[in-house]
Order: C-alpha cells, then sequence, then structure tokens
C-alpha cells in the first residue's frame, strides 16, 4: 500500500499514510524506515518533513531481492504475532472461568485483579479485562494494591509502559528456586 501511494502521488509523508493506513504510527514509520533501507523509498528532508519516493531502480532483480527481504521481515513478524496471540490464548482460557460482574465490591475486583496478573499486565489489559475505564484503576484501584501487585518499574509509578504482577507469583519463583 505504501508503495502504491508513492507511485501514484509521485511523493508521501509519515501524516498521509496515517491517514490512509489503519496502523500506529510508530508502524508506519517502521515500515518506512524498512522501505528505505533496502532501497525501494529515498527519504528527502528531516523530521516531520520528510517526504519519500520511489527510488529510480527499476532492475527486477534488486526489485525482487529486496520484495524477498521484505516477504521474510513480514513473516517473522507474522509468526512472532502468532506466538504472541497463542500465548494470550492460553492465559485467557484460565480466565474463562472468571465472570466480571458489572458491580462488585473493591475486595472482590482485587482478588480478579491479583489472579489475572499472574502475568505483567498493563492498566490499559487489567481495564478492559474488568470492563473498566484505565484512568480509575490507575488512580483508584491499582494505587492501593501495592502490597499485592509488583512494578516493573518501581522507580517511577507513572512510567508509561508500566506493568503490574502479582507478588504471589514473585514469591512461587523464588520459593521453587530454594527447593530446586
Amino acid at each position: 500500500m505504501v508503495l502504491a501511494l508513492a507511485l501514484t502521488e509521485n511523493k508521501v509523508n509519515h501524516e498521509r499514510l496515517r491517514y490512509a493506513l489503519p496502523l500506529h504510527p510508530s508502524d508506519i514509520s517502521h515500515i518506512l524506515q524498512k522501505l528505505t533501507k533496502i532501497g525501494l523509498l529515498i527519504s528527502e528532508g528531516y523530521g516531520r518533513g520528510t517526504t519519500y519516493r520511489l527510488s529510480s531502480c527499476r532492475d527486477s532483480e534488486t526489485l525482487q531481492d529486496k520484495d524477498e527481504t521484505l516477504q521474510e521481515t513480514l513473516q517473522a513478524k507474522d509468526e512472532t504475532l502468532q506466538e504472541t496471540l497463542q500465548a494470550k490464548d492460553e492465559i485467557l482460557q484460565g480466565l474463562e472461568d472468571v465472570v466480571i460482574p458489572k458491580r462488585m465490591t473493591r475486595d472482590e475486583m482485587i482478588k480478579i485483579i491479583s489472579k489475572f496478573c499472574l502475568e505483567w499486565r498493563t492498566a490499559e489489559e487489567i481495564a478492559v479485562f474488568l470492563h473498566r475505564s484505565k484512568r480509575y484503576i490507575t488512580n483508584e484501584i491499582l494505587p492501593e494494591m501495592e502490597k499485592q501487585l509488583d512494578l516493573l518499574y518501581p522507580q517511577v509509578r507513572r512510567h508509561p509502559n508500566q506493568k503490574y504482577r502479582s507478588k504471589a507469583v514473585n514469591e512461587e519463583h523464588s520459593t521453587n528456586g530454594l527447593i530446586g
């Protein structure tokens, strides 16, 4: 799609692709970088003003090699995505018996979060699982659970990539290490 737009419009930029593709802006950046790196696109300018155009090489062997490289990269990313989705499905299968009621006490919610956070989870994942807003989970519930949850970034509580895991999991790992 990126190459088709570059061909039809002669030049494309990141903003144009954001409106044309249903992808996250960082994914669009990675695609543009990869296409530039393998020589299919030429970048002109810097920062927000960068535009991309098709390279002038029309050698079919070169294009075929670059296409194969791009296909291998996409296949590797697809395999990684499939593995991640399969792992998430396995985790969620264990939680299928948990029915999330519309109304529940904070204690019930804390118990459910403790079970759900056997693996590292973001506040967004917890909120989606509980059918609550991220703001509510982040501001009201997670601060109450600081003794029950480990933080991936304990020094920075509001880290943008903060994840939470039940301390019970951490204790099991340390106990298993002592027994073995």
